[in-house]
């Protein structure tokens, strides 16, 4: 799934797509798992599953999981800052994106909010 939504974004975004030219774009299917999961499909993605895991397995509020999601993701990214109010999962995510992955080529929110709504329907 990381790897097509990383498709997705390169074809859809014209810089990236001349960037990249078509041989290169097909090259991320043979990317190692670490440099995968330093883009930014890998954290909608991870976050995605892990929300939907703990609320198959869990009787909590959203608001539970998202804390607990927080507590992990700041064990590997510690920089933070304020939860974002709605507190929900394309908020929050867009929070994390912006705090992990704030350098690089801007990522719109309409390509965010496809990428959740993708990684919803595998995970739900």
């Amino acid at each position: 799934m990381i790897i097509s939504l990383a498709k997705k974004r390169i074809y859809s975004d014209p810089f990236l797509k001349q960037r990249y030219e078509e041989d290169n774009i097909e090259r991320i299917e043979k990317w190692p798992e670490i440099l995968l999961m330093s883009i930014p499909e890998a954290t909608i993605v991870s976050i995605v599953e892990t929300y939907w895991i703990m609320k198959h397995q869990t009787k909590v509020s959203d608001r539970k999981i998202l804390e607990a999601i927080e507590r992990h993701r700041k064990t590997l990214s510690p920089e933070s800052g304020p939860m974002p109010s709605p507190l929900t999962l394309p908020n929050y995510i867009k929070y994390r994106l912006e705090v992990e992955i704030s350098y690089g080529v801007p990522i719109s929110n309409e390509f965010i909010d496809d990428a959740i709504e993708a990684a919803n329907k595998a995970y739900r």
